[in-house]
């Protein structure tokens, strides 16, 4: 067995038997709906309610932790409580806000001296329950009514050996125009703790003993966590003769990670990636974050409660755990066009029960199977294919109308480019991140329309082929020759006719050309070598490029620190991989003008056999079909 894949397979067994553990001894949690709130339990017991009406913000009230200590505070919820402060009455048990959302406060809900304050509120739209699980879509309102933003979210609840845990996991939604998420520290994933775990006391307002120590990911202690950057914190003290603490992770999937803790001395704990000019004394501002209309960012977070300090409880191996876990919220997959092997071989590395954590909660669950009635191969496969994809439990249904009815996201599989447009534009407008495999249509026009519709709908959008994520490939990228100065690839390239010649099979090894060379290709020129196309670039710097038709995969590159061999074919897997890394985040692995620019490669080569084999600009080809859709549209 390859070493490689040998290690992964100890690796997955491995991580495999902790998750039987970790389910094997997971108490019995049970959610109930009731008036503006749900309740959780575990094993008959209260552990905490997630309240949505009568504050500003959906909050989790109260958290029942180990020896059935309460593990937040009371106020304001509950005033008049011994040892309890009453100071920062927004501050209420668990919730997720932000204090400037487009100039909006969302954080501070009370007046306070402004009589004329008015904050911004975030008013649940929907509620799901699943298992262990609540789903909930929800909009963040201004005072005036109006919709800055909407989020969604999944808050997951259990209980293991290592103590009771809340996860909340947020996809911030730009369903309103821009939104900036502004730079204060006054936000975003909080806590107020029971008031035991403060480090110190405030008896002028109500507070007289505090017991509360504190440490985070980096071995800062105290009141020094607060401004500081960690993968995670976490405060421990004794209560009721037990020492219990609540330790909050910062997952490393999330922006700007390890994000910044505005953890105060009075038992506040909260992730805040936004506030860091004041975190660092930079300027103002420097923290701000933009999220582009019909764009999406997505935080994951554990809240633990645990016994013992930080040591007893192995918070650092608890945040792996949690590091290495798959996000809650599943996604529903539909496959449009069932005419490529691709679409069996997705929807088996991706409805695997077994799938590693980075495919988990990926699932095909409908297909509709389009094809070509002029491509006898695409036609001719629809019939088994379809019948392979029912066995994996796919739905099978008659057009994208009704695919995209129970889906979040989309795989477009169509082996003919020439469709995909008119596919994609019901997709665009349902809002659906779409994958858009090659080609990724069927002229350079139509690519360029592709990626035009795809932003004015604010939807996201990812084409490549698998040779992008070959191993040598993707290293020479990273750097491992140095700085490229020249590579040759090849791969097969059979021709459909109803395609420019590359764009059906010859894309394998020019994607790789591109993986290794990135964007700069100037001029194109076309030849032959026993028959075979060969396509030579021209960087904009001198570099040089060149694709070949041969059989099998494969390549070289030389750099300014070495050669070696690129271009390799690594299965399928790395490429879903980035797959659903795009559809968990909204954000393509591969710049929109990367691909662009490597069509317009393929079309220049067309471009150089009509010319004899004259050299092309690649610009040119590019603006030509710029200027085609424009014509088309009538404009100037």
């Amino acid at each position: 067995m390859n070493r490689n894949y040998a290690y992964r397979a100890v690796i997955l067994t491995v991580v495999s038997a902790a998750a039987l553990s970790e389910q094997a001894s997971a108490g019995r949690v049970e959610i109930t709906k009731t008036e503006g709130k749900a309740v959780v339990t575990i094993d008959g017991n209260l552990f905490t309610q997630y309240i949505f009406t009568g504050h500003a913000k959906p909050i989790l009230y109260p958290i029942i932790g180990p020896h059935d200590i309460r593990m937040t505070r009371d106020y304001p919820m509950k005033e008049g409580v011994d040892n309890e402060a009453s100071d920062h009455p927004h501050q209420k048990s668990l919730w997720y806000t932000h204090d400037d959302v487009n100039g909006v406060r969302f954080w501070v809900e009370y007046p306070g001296k402004n009589a004329d304050f008015r904050p911004g509120k975030i008013v649940q739209q929907s509620m799901e329950i699943d298992g262990h699980r609540i789903h909930t879509e929800d909009k963040w309102v201004s005072p005036d009514g109006d919709v800055v933003c909407s989020d969604s979210r999944t808050v997951s609840f259990g209980a293991t050996p290592a103590g009771r845990h809340i996860d909340f996991e947020i996809t911030l939604r730009a369903t309103h125009g821009d939104v900036k998420f502004g730079d204060t520290k006054e936000g975003t994933m909080a806590i107020r703790t029971n008031p035991l775990l403060r480090l110190q006391t405030d008896e002028r307002r109500g507070n007289h003993t505090a017991l509360g120590q504190a440490i985070n990911s980096e071995g800062i202690k105290g009141k020094d966590v607060w401004g500081r950057r960690a993968r995670w914190v976490d405060y421990w003290a004794p209560i009721d003769g037990n020492t219990v603490g609540i330790a909050i992770f910062d997952h490393p999937s999330n922006p700007r990670h390890p994000t910044w803790w505005h953890a105060r001395y009075y038992g506040l704990i909260a992730a805040n990636p936004f506030g860091i000019h004041n975190f660092e004394k930079k300027p103002a501002g420097t923290g701000d974050m933009i999220i582009r209309a019909g764009k999406t960012v997505t935080f994951r977070y554990r809240f633990l409660f645990h016994e013992g300090d930080h040591m007893t409880a192995n918070i650092a191996g608890e945040f792996d755990r949690f590091a290495h876990s798959p996000p809650a919220k599943s996604i529903k997959v539909g496959i449009i066009g069932l005419d490529t092997s691709h679409a069996i071989a997705f929807t088996k590395i991706l409805n695997d029960e077994d799938a590693p954590p980075e495919l988990a909660n990926c699932r095909v669950v409908v297909a509709s199977p389009k094809g070509s009635p002029d491509i006898e191969s695409s036609t001719s496969r629809i019939p088994a294919y379809t019948e392979e994809i029912q066995k994996l439990g796919v739905k099978i249904v008659p057009s994208i109308a009704e695919l995209l009815k129970h889906v979040d996201v989309v795989l477009l599989e169509t082996n003919d480019g020439r469709p995909h447009l008119e596919q994609l534009r019901p997709v665009f407008q349902a809002g659906k991140p779409v994958f858009i495999d090659k080609p990724i249509a069927g002229s350079l026009t139509d690519a360029v329309q592709v990626f035009r519709e795809a932003d004015q709908a604010g939807v996201p959008v990812f084409s490549s082929s698998s040779l992008r994520y070959g191993a040598n490939s993707q290293a020479a990228r990273a750097g491992v020759f140095g700085r490229i100065t020249h590579c040759e690839t090849f791969s097969p390239a059979t021709i459909e006719k109803t395609h420019p010649d590359l764009f059906w099979y010859g894309i394998h090894g020019c994607e790789s050309l591109f993986t290794v060379m990135g964007t700069g290709c100037r001029t194109v020129r076309r030849s032959s070598d026993d028959g075979g196309i060969v396509v030579t670039g021209t960087w904009n710097d001198g570099r040089i490029g060149v694709y070949r038709e041969g059989s099998g995969y494969g390549g070289y590159a030389r750099g300014d620190k070495g050669e070696g061999e690129v271009g390799s074919y690594d299965s399928y897997r790395p490429l879903v991989v980035e797959i659903v890394k795009f559809f968990r985040t909204g954000q393509s692995p591969v710049d929109p003008a990367e691909t662009l620019e490597l069509y317009a490669f393929m079309e220049a080569a067309d471009e150089s056999k009509r010319r004899q084999g004259a050299e092309v600009d690649v610009d040119s080809v590019l603006r030509k079909a710029t200027e085609l859709i424009s014509l088309a549209s009538g404009q100037d």
